[in-house]
């Protein structure tokens, strides 16, 4: 048996904003910088880790704390206000051991109401923006949740609504 190294797992927070359009649902997703250690290149959903001062503010409530940081990667990431009461969770990623790097991540869903302008910061991040062949190079996470998202679209002809966030 080999002994390996257990790296310190980093808790992290991530925002899938989706918005109604013309023809769908669509789903903001971010081209992280092909430069980065850590899914250089990758399609994602606004996210990132939750700092101490996300936990300060939480006040030690490490759900609450990812949350705020969420809302706080979506403003830094895409310019985008979203509140926590907005916030729906819909999972929660843990990388799995052996990984070069480990996070344990809140996946949050926002419906956002207008079409407010997305600030970024480079070109290649947009609504529903697609490689050539039409599927992202994405985490296993963000693949699984923005599919699950698509063949709920599909398997659903009615509009429902959606329930309140868990507080």
């Amino acid at each position: 048996m080999t002994d390996h190294q257990v790296l310190p797992i980093k808790p992290a927070a991530t925002v899938a904003l989706i918005r109604a359009g013309e023809s769908g649902i669509e789903t903001l997703l971010l081209r992280r910088n092909k430069a980065l250690a850590f899914a250089g290149g990758a399609w994602v959903f606004p996210g990132g880790a939750v700092d101490p001062a996300d936990l300060d503010q939480g006040e030690g409530d490490l759900e609450r704390a990812a949350r705020i940081a969420a809302c706080r990667e979506a403003q830094e990431e895409c310019g985008l206000l979203v509140q926590e009461d907005q916030l729906y969770q819909v999972s929660h990623w843990t990388t799995p051991e052996g990984e070069p790097r480990r996070f344990s991540t809140w996946l949050f869903v926002a419906v956002l109401t207008d079409h407010s302008t997305v600030g970024i910061d480079d070109g290649d991040k947009s609504f529903e923006k697609r490689n050539p062949r039409g599927k992202p190079t994405a985490l296993p996470p963000t693949r699984k949740s923005d599919k699950a998202g698509a063949q709920n679209q599909k398997s659903k002809k009615e509009t429902q609504e959606i329930p309140e966030p868990r507080r």
